[in-house]
């Protein structure tokens, strides 16, 4: 994978994924989303620190009401793991969620190094891919036509928000903290993170921030977007 690529692959498993104790006797690795592509994306870089397809298991949350082999068949033809490592259970959600987990001591200990030596020395440009993982993973659009618009990210955990902190100030955003949130408002926050297109990994979270983004230009008496301007 290319650089780019593993420093959103952190991003995201620091929001959505799951890596037992370092003195667990199960060494599990585990990714959550109900976003495909981002289920894909994490399969890969789990193959990349030399997990094979064939130790990849699946567990998939159907929404109740809805067919289970039908779901299971789709996501196991769309994620490319053999049919047999895949299990459903239903459960109260809109939408299909997929974790991707596999069980390895080598690889377990290899992401630990891996996350640990990403997160050391970070600049600019590596700060700005690790926040798009998260944002993938934790963020939300605050979308609302007549109201205030927010970007929102979340973490309840004391080392993400130090990090989390550490990687906005670094790109140079300006936030604020409440309820285990950071919010974003305006539109030169708006306008920084398409720059950066930080909100592009995940396509449903991507369409709601452009939504919003026009239309907070559109609130502010602004031109539509140019055609020339970097939409992400």
């Amino acid at each position: 994978m290319k650089k780019e690529e593993v420093c959103e692959c952190v991003g995201l498993y620091l929001g959505d994924g799951l890596k037992s104790m370092k003195n667990s006797s199960m060494y599990r690795l585990s990714f959550t989303n109900c976003n495909l592509e981002l289920i894909l994306k994490m399969k890969k870089f789990f193959i990349s620190l030399g997990i094979p397809n064939s130790k990849i298991h699946a567990q998939i949350d159907v929404p109740m009401g809805d067919d289970s082999e039908k779901i299971k068949r789709k996501i196991v033809a769309k994620i490319k793991i053999p049919y047999l490592n895949a299990k459903t259970r239903i459960a109260k959600r809109k939408k299909p969620a997929v974790q991707i987990r596999a069980f390895s001591k080598e690889t377990r200990n290899k992401l630990n190094n891996l996350i640990e030596g990403e997160l050391k020395n970070i600049d600019r440009k590596k700060a700005v891919c690790i926040l798009r993982g998260i944002f993938a993973a934790e963020g939300r659009v605050k979308f609302q036509k007549k109201s205030l618009n927010a970007i929102c990210i979340a973490t309840s955990e004391d080392k993400n928000y130090k990090l989390i902190k550490e990687l906005f100030r670094i790109s140079g955003f300006n936030y604020y903290y409440s309820h285990n949130e950071f919010y974003f408002h305006g539109i030169k926050q708006f306008q920084q993170f398409r720059k950066l297109k930080i909100h592009i990994l995940h396509s449903d979270k991507k369409e709601k921030f452009e939504n919003a983004y026009r239309t907070l230009r559109g609130n502010l008496g602004l031109s539509d977007i140019s055609p020339g301007e970097t939409a992400g």
